[in-house]
C-alpha cells in the first residue's frame, strides 16, 4: 500500500502537468485563431498614402513605417530613384530632368536622408548620373557637414562618390578644405580613412604636401604650405626641432603600420620621406615593424623604394618570413613596373640562398615564357648574370641597391646588413639558374633574338652563364648564314614547334584526313602564282603571325596581374581571325 502523502504527492504532479498542458495548448489556439484570415503581415497589401486607412487596419512593420520620419518623402523619392538609374529605358535628358525635380523635392532635407541607407543611396545616383550644376548643388547644401559624415555609416558612401566624381575645382576645393587639419585622425577612423586615401589622389601637389605634413606634428596643421617640399627642405627650415620632428612622424607612422593601413598611398609618401631622413638605426627599427606588412608597399614608386629599404636592413629571420609570405607571387612581381625592384633587392641582399632558389629562383625559371619577354621581368635574371650594371639599371634603382650599415650602439662600429659576400651569393645563385637558361635559349633562339627584350638575356647567358655554350652558337651560326626566305621559314617553325607535334600524335585520326583532303582542294585551286606574289603573301604572313605572339604572350603573363591592355576575348578573336588567314597563305605557297 502506499503512503497516503505519496498518493498526494503523486496527484499534485499530475494536476500541474495538466494545467500546463490546459496554459500551452490556450496559447496555441490563440495564436492560431487568425490563421485562416487574409490579415497576416505577409499577405497585406503595402501601405499607400493615397487611401485613408487608420493606424489600427495596418501590421506591426507598416505602422513602424509610418511613424518613420520622412518616410512619405522617402516614398515619392525612390519612384524618381527607379527611373534615374534604370540606364536602358531612360535618356540623358530625361534623367538631367528626373534630378532636377528629385533636389527640389529634397531641398533642406538632405542631411536628414543621407545618414540612412535607403537615402543615401537614392543622393549617390543623383551624384553619379547628375550634371556639375547638380553636384555644386549638393556640395554647397552639405558644406560644413562633409567631415562629421565621413565617419558614418551610410553616409560616407555618399562623400567616396562626392569625390570621384568631383568634376569642378570648387567641388574639389570645397572638400579638402573641409577634410584638411583632421587628416591624421580619419586615417586611424574605420569608415573615413578610404576618404582620405581618395582625396589624396585627386589633389594636386600642393594639396599633397599638405596632407603629408600633418603627419609631421601639430604646428603643421595650423601653419600650412604654399609650396611643394620634401622633408629635407623643412628639417633645413626647422633645424632646432628636428628631433621632434622625426619622433612624431615615427610614432603616428607606426600608429597607422599596426593598424594595417600600409596599403594607402599617402602612407607610402610619408614612409618614404621617413627613410630618406632618418638614421640607420631608426630605419633599422622602423623595418621589424614594416617587415610582414610588405607586400602591400609594391603597388607605387614610393611603396617600393620603402619596400626595398625594409628588406635591406631586417634580419634574417624577418627576411625569411618575407620570402615565404612571396613565394608564387614572386615572378607576378617581378613583371609589375615598380615591384621589380623589391624581387631584385631580395636577390641581392638574402645570405640564404637556398631558401631563394626554393621559394623565388624556381618560380622565375617555371615561368620564364612570361619573364624573360618582359620589360621589367628579365631584368630579376639580369641582375643574377650581371649584378648592378649600368646598361639595364636607372640611377635610382642603382641607389636602391647599394649596401646598407647599421651602427653598434656598445662598440660604434657599423657593420653590412648582409654578411655574406656579394662573389659568393652570386655563384651560388648562377649555378642554379645557368644550365635551366642555356638550355631555354637553345631551344628558342630565333624567337629570343627577335624580341627587344629577350634578346638581352640571350647575350648574358652566353657572356656570364655557367656552361656548354656551344649548341646555342652552332644554331647562332646557322641562323646568320640563312637567306631571308629560309629566315622566315625557319621562324615560322620554331614558333609553330608545339603545334606540330600535337599533329604528329593525332596523324591518324578522322579530322586530320579531312583537313588535309580540304588543304589539297585548296591548292588544286590556286596552282598558278608567281614568285613576286609568293614573297608579298609570306612577308603579310609572317607580320601577321608575329602579331599573334605578342599578344598570346601578353595575355599570358598579364593573368595575375592588376595591369591589363586586352580583354580575354578580344585575344581570342584576333588570334582566331589571324589562325584562319595563316592556314589560306600556307596553302597557296604550297
Amino acid at each position: 500500500k502506499q503512503h497516503p502523502t505519496q498518493t498526494n504527492m503523486s496527484e499534485s504532479r499530475n494536476s500541474k502537468k495538466s494545467t500546463g498542458f490546459k496554459r500551452s495548448r490556450d496559447k496555441f489556439n490563440k495564436n492560431n485563431k487568425n490563421k485562416n484570415n487574409d490579415d497576416r503581415p505577409f499577405k497585406r497589401k503595402k501601405y499607400d498614402d493615397k487611401k485613408n486607412v487608420s493606424l489600427d487596419d495596418l501590421s506591426k512593420r507598416q505602422k513602424k513605417q509610418v511613424k518613420r520620419t520622412h518616410f512619405q518623402i522617402l516614398a515619392q523619392s525612390k519612384t524618381y530613384w527607379e527611373r534615374i538609374r534604370d540606364e536602358q529605358n531612360t535618356s540623358n535628358e530625361e534623367r538631367k530632368n528626373l534630378i532636377t525635380e528629385l533636389l527640389k523635392l529634397l531641398d533642406g532635407q538632405l542631411l536628414n536622408l543621407i545618414l540612412k541607407h535607403d537615402g543615401s543611396r537614392i543622393v549617390q545616383s543623383c551624384v553619379k548620373f547628375g550634371t556639375p550644376i547638380h553636384k555644386k548643388k549638393i556640395c554647397i547644401e552639405l558644406k560644413g557637414k562633409w567631415l562629421s559624415l565621413a565617419k558614418q555609416q551610410y553616409s560616407s558612401f555618399l562623400v567616396l562618390s562626392m569625390i570621384k566624381n568631383a568634376s569642378t575645382n570648387e567641388i574639389r576645393e570645397i572638400l579638402f578644405h573641409e577634410f584638411s587639419g583632421n587628416v591624421l585622425n580619419l586615417l586611424k577612423h574605420q569608415e573615413a580613412s578610404d576618404i582620405i586615401e581618395h582625396l589624396y589622389k585627386i589633389g594636386d601637389d600642393i594639396q599633397k604636401t599638405r596632407f603629408v605634413e600633418e603627419l609631421y606634428g601639430n604646428e603643421f596643421v595650423l601653419f600650412k604650405t604654399s609650396e611643394v617640399r620634401d622633408l629635407k627642405t623643412v628639417l633645413k627650415q626647422y633645424a632646432d626641432k628636428k628631433q621632434n620632428i622625426m619622433s612624431t612622424l615615427s610614432r603616428n607612422l607606426n600608429i597607422l603600420i599596426t593598424k594595417k593601413l600600409v596599403y594607402q598611398t599617402i602612407i607610402h609618401h610619408a614612409l618614404s620621406e621617413y627613410y630618406k631622413n632618418a638614421g640607420d638605426n631608426d630605419k633599422d627599427t622602423n623595418s621589424k615593424a614594416l617587415s610582414s606588412e610588405v607586400i602591400h608597399l609594391i603597388r607605387s614608386k614610393r611603396g617600393s623604394y620603402c619596400a626595398a629599404q625594409c628588406v635591406s636592413y631586417s634580419t634574417a629571420k624577418e627576411r625569411k618570413k618575407i620570402i615565404k609570405g612571396v613565394q608564387e607571387e614572386g615572378y607576378l612581381m617581378s613583371m609589375e613596373e615598380y615591384g621589380h625592384i623589391f624581387i631584385v633587392r631580395l636577390l641581392d641582399v638574402t645570405d640564404d640562398t637556398v631558401l631563394i632558389n626554393k621559394f623565388i629562383v624556381k618560380h622565375l625559371i617555371d615561368h620564364i615564357d612570361d619573364v624573360i619577354f618582359d620589360k621589367h621581368g628579365r631584368l630579376s635574371i639580369l641582375h643574377i648574370l650581371t649584378p648592378k650594371s649600368k646598361k639595364y639599371f636607372p640611377d635610382y634603382d642603382l641607389e636602391l641597391l647599394e649596401p646598407c650599415f647599421v651602427r653598434n650602439t656598445v662598440s660604434g662600429e657599423s657593420y653590412r646588413t648582409s654578411k655574406k659576400e656579394d662573389s659568393k651569393r652570386r655563384e651560388e645563385l648562377l649555378n642554379k639558374v645557368s644550365q635551366p637558361l642555356l638550355d631555354y635559349c637553345k631551344e628558342n633562339l630565333n624567337n629570343l633574338l627577335r624580341d627587344v627584350y629577350a634578346s638581352s638575356v640571350v647575350e648574358e647567358v652566353i657572356n656570364h652563364a655557367i656552361g656548354d655554350k656551344t649548341p646555342i652558337l652552332d644554331e647562332l651560326i646557322e641562323l646568320c648564314s640563312l637567306d631571308d626566305n629560309d629566315y622566315d621559314n625557319t621562324n615560322n617553325k620554331h614558333k609553330n614547334k608545339n603545334d606540330d607535334k600535337k599533329k604528329n600524335k593525332n596523324k591518324n585520326n578522322n579530322n586530320n584526313k579531312n583537313n588535309d583532303k580540304m588543304k589539297k582542294k585548296k591548292i588544286d585551286e590556286n596552282k598558278d602564282i608567281s614568285e613576286k606574289d609568293k614573297k608579298y603573301i609570306l612577308k603579310r604572313a609572317y607580320l601577321k603571325f608575329d602579331d599573334i605572339e605578342e599578344i598570346k604572350r601578353e595575355f599570358e603573363e598579364q593573368k595575375g596581374a592588376i595591369r591589363r591592355k586586352l580583354t580575354g576575348k578580344q585575344t581570342y578573336d584576333k588570334f582566331k581571325r589571324v589562325s584562319e588567314d595563316m592556314e589560306v597563305v600556307e596553302t597557296k605557297i604550297r
